[in-house]
């Protein structure tokens, strides 16, 4: 009976990797601690934080000199790791006539070196990743022009995000985000959606002139599920702003004020307290 080995982390089936490729892609503090007669795997599940796996150990994202590309979906992370060629820059390729690999490579004039042992996490070619990003992006242009989803609203390029947290200053961050689509200054769309990876929500995001998330605390759950993505935010934190974390009375008057500053039309908050508290055939 074969066995599969799982993730020690989130119990997700691994897939194995040579002892080069491991090696190759570790930062230098971490290569003590392999050696070459160990199986090693690396971790399938796109939203663990777990990299390579071997039996009794495992590394993390922040373990490697590069990002994997199933791990994180920003427009800077290599698709063709052997060439350095960034799901953007095909992005854009395709977005100027590109619709296959050899369009892409002469577009962009970065052509395979044939280093995926050493250079792709996954230590093989990235071909059938390299064709499903190209579809992707062809998709994701024909879709351009076309209003957005009912849930994202009509063709607005500004798109709010809140984290509605538990805490006062959470709900209050809900109801400004719902005030500004209301006022018109912005589209507020479902944060929940990019947490969830799903990818109209994404491209959605990517898409947008501007997108700006407003968060109850400094945790920013908000701001970060954008980067994670790829997305800088323009950011608003509510305890930064002058509220105060479960003591700020959740009322019309300050959902007002708040939507006011980031409108831009009041100097500051009138909330009495002092601070926050708490081998390639890519060729």
């Amino acid at each position: 009976m074969k066995i599969i080995e799982i993730c020690p982390v989130c119990s997700n089936p691994g897939i194995e990797v040579e002892h080069i490729t491991v090696s190759s892609l570790l930062k230098n503090g971490k290569m003590k601690s392999i050696s070459a007669d160990k199986k090693y795997f690396i971790c399938s599940n796109s939203a663990c934080i777990v990299t390579y796996f071997l039996s009794g150990g495992y590394f993390t994202v922040d373990d490697l000199k590069t990002e994997v590309w199933f791990k994180n979906s920003g427009k800077d992370i290599p698709i063709c790791y052997c060439s350095d060629l960034t799901r953007g820059e095909i992005s854009a390729a395709v977005k100027n006539g590109c619709k296959t690999i050899n369009d892409v490579q002469k577009y962009t004039k970065k052509n395979a070196t044939g280093n995926c042992r050493t250079m792709n996490p996954l230590g093989k070619c990235c071909r059938d990743v390299f064709l499903k990003t190209i579809k992707d992006a062809t998709e994701m242009v024909s879709r351009e022009g076309e209003n957005m989803s009912e849930c994202c609203g009509s063709g607005k390029t500004r798109l709010v995000y809140a984290c509605s947290g538990c805490a006062d200053v959470g709900e209050i961050a809900d109801r400004v985000a719902r005030k500004l689509s209301k006022d018109g200054f912005g589209n507020m769309t479902c944060l929940a959606g990019i947490g969830a990876q799903l990818s109209g929500f994404i491209e959605s995001a990517k898409g947008a002139d501007e997108n700006i998330t407003i968060d109850g605390c400094p945790v920013a759950c908000a701001r970060k599920n954008l980067e994670r993505i790829g997305v800088k935010p323009k950011s608003y934190i509510l305890t930064e702003m002058g509220l105060v974390k479960g003591k700020t009375p959740v009322t019309e008057s300050v959902v007002t004020e708040v939507s006011n500053k980031i409108k831009g039309t009041e100097e500051k908050i009138s909330v009495d307290d002092d601070g926050c508290g708490s081998g390639c055939c890519c060729s």
